[in-house]
C-alpha cells in the first residue's frame, strides 16, 4: 500500500468517526403522524418551531428562518396548554420511543458547536421568557418539574410536599418499590424488560426523577394549567456510571420511555413537546432568573406571513455568541460554563476561556460557553506524530528493499564466488 493512499484512508476514517454524533430528536406522540421519512431540520427552523408552540415567538425573527415550511412540521393547536419534557443523556435520541412505535416529529440538525449550543440556550432561557412575555408565576415543584401559569400554584406545591417525605424517605421509598413492582411484573409478562436489572437500581437521583415523574404526569398533570416544564438529566449520570452498553443504562432508558409514553398518549389536556438530548451534549440547567435585557421584548405588528402558524418574531442576533451586557452573557452561558468569564470586546459580550490547572494537569476549554475540553493540541500532535512514524516506517521499508535489489561491487562480488575445495 502507498503512503498516499495509507494517509488517506486514516483521515476518511476520523472524519466518519467525527460525523457520527447524535442529533437532538423532537416527539409530539401525534395520532396522525404518518410521515413517511423524518425531517431533519437547521437549529434556527427548530428553535422557530418550538417558539411558537411555548408562545415566545416575538423574541424571535421569522426573517431568521432556514425554510418556513419546517415551522409548520408537527402543529395542531388543539389547546394552549404546553407540556415540554428534556430528556438528556439518551445514546441515540432518534430511537427513544421507538418500542413504543413513536417516531420524532422532526430531528434537529447539529451541524457545528454554534447551532447546538444556539439550540441550548433556547431550551435554558425558554423559561424566563414565558415568565415575563405571558406575565406568569412560578412554582417550581422540584428540581425536575416546573408549572408556569398565571399565579403561583400554592395548592398544587402543598400537595407535592405531602407526597415526597424525604426526611423520613418512608413515602419515596413505597413509591418507587411500587413502579419497581411494576416493570417487574412487565417482564414476567414477556415484555423486552430485564427483571434483575431493574431490581439492580439503585441511584437516588435516578429514583428521585423516576417516581417524581411518574407520580406528576399519573396524578397531577390533568390538575395543571398553562405551560408545565420537566427536565430530566439522571440518565447522564447513569451512563457515566455504567456505559451505553450496560444492561442498567439501556433498561433505565426503557423505564423513562416506558412512563412517558403510557402517560402522555392517555391524556388530553396538554399537548407535549419532548425533546430527547444526546449523550454529547452537556447537563442541561433551565434559567429561571429573569435579566433586564431579556425582558424588553420588541414587538412588530407590521410584518404579516401567510403561513398559519408563524406569528410576531422579534429579530434575532445574528451573532448568537454575542451578548449585548455582561449579565446577560454570564445567564445565555450559566457564566461561561465555570471556565472563563464574559468579556467585552468592541461592545459585544462574549466567552473568553481559560485554563484550568488541577494536580499538575492542565486543561483547556473551548466552545461558545467554554463548555468542551480542547483536545485540538494533543490530538494534532498524536495525528501528526503518527502520520510522521508511519511515513518514517514506510520510507525505512522501501530503502531496505531498494538496497537489497542493487548489484554488490565488483570487488564484494568476487570475494561472494565460491571455490572448489580440492579433494
Amino acid at each position: 500500500m502507498k503512503f498516499s493512499t495509507f494517509s488517506s484512508a486514516v483521515l476518511a476514517s476520523l472524519a466518519s468517526q467525527c460525523a457520527m454524533a447524535a442529533n437532538v430528536a423532537v416527539y409530539k406522540f401525534q395520532q396522525d403522524n404518518q410521515q413517511q421519512q423524518v425531517p431533519v431540520i437547521s437549529s434556527k427552523d427548530s428553535i422557530l418551531n418550538l417558539a411558537d408552540d411555548l408562545g415566545i415567538a416575538p423574541f424571535y425573527s421569522i426573517e431568521d428562518a432556514d425554510e418556513l415550511e419546517s415551522l409548520s412540521i408537527g402543529k395542531q393547536q388543539q389547546t394552549d396548554n404546553r407540556l415540554l419534557l428534556i430528556i438528556g443523556g439518551v445514546d441515540d435520541p432518534t430511537t427513544f420511543f421507538a418500542q413504543n412505535d413513536e417516531e420524532p416529529i422532526f430531528v434537529v440538525e447539529s451541524q457545528d458547536d454554534r447551532s447546538t449550543d444556539l439550540f441550548r440556550s433556547f431550551l435554558a432561557t425558554a423559561p424566563q421568557k414565558l415568565m415575563k412575555l405571558k406575565n406568569l408565576k412560578l412554582t417550581q415543584l422540584s428540581e425536575e418539574i416546573s408549572i408556569l401559569s398565571p399565579k403561583t400554584n400554592t395548592v398544587l406545591s402543598n400537595l407535592w410536599g405531602k407526597n415526597f417525605e424525604y426526611a423520613s424517605g418512608l413515602k419515596a421509598e413505597n413509591m418507587w418499590s411500587d413502579l419497581k413492582d411494576s416493570f417487574v411484573l412487565q417482564a414476567a409478562h414477556n415484555k423486552p424488560i430485564n427483571k434483575r436489572a431493574v431490581s439492580s437500581i439503585n441511584d437516588q437521583h435516578f429514583i428521585d426523577e423516576l417516581i417524581q415523574l411518574d407520580f406528576f404526569l399519573k396524578e397531577q398533570l390533568s390538575k395543571a394549567e398553562d405551560k408545565v416544564i420537566i427536565n430530566l438529566n439522571a440518565l447522564t449520570t447513569i451512563f457515566k456510571k455504567t456505559g451505553a452498553d450496560s444492561r442498567t443504562y439501556n433498561t433505565c432508558k426503557k423505564m423513562v420511555s416506558d412512563i412517558v409514553s403510557k402517560h402522555l398518549k392517555a391524556q388530553d389536556t396538554f399537548e407535549p413537546t419532548i425533546v430527547v438530548l444526546p449523550i454529547e451534549q452537556q447537563t442541561l440547567t433551565l434559567k429561571f432568573k429573569e435579566s433586564d435585557t431579556q425582558s424588553k421584548v420588541k414587538r412588530d405588528g407590521s410584518q404579516k406571513y401567510s403561513l398559519e402558524v408563524v406569528r410576531v418574531f422579534q429579530r434575532a442576533r445574528s451573532d448568537p455568541t454575542c451578548f449585548t451586557s455582561e449579565q446577560e452573557c454570564n445567564d445565555g452561558t450559566d457564566e461561561c460554563s465555570g471556565h472563563g468569564k464574559c468579556i467585552d470586546a468592541a461592545g459585544c459580550y462574549r466567552c473568553s476561556c481559560e485554563s484550568q490547572k488541577v494536580n499538575g494537569t492542565t486543561t483547556d476549554w473551548t466552545g461558545a460557553s467554554c463548555q468542551k475540553k480542547d483536545v485540538s493540541a494533543p490530538f494534532n500532535l498524536l495525528l501528526w506524530s503518527s502520520v510522521v512514524l508511519i511515513f518514517a516506517f514506510v520510507a525505512g521499508v522501501q530503502l531496505l528493499v531498494k538496497v537489497g535489489d542493487e548489484e554488490l561491487p565488483g570487488v564484494l562480488l568476487a570475494a561472494t564466488v565460491q571455490t572448489k575445495k580440492s579433494t
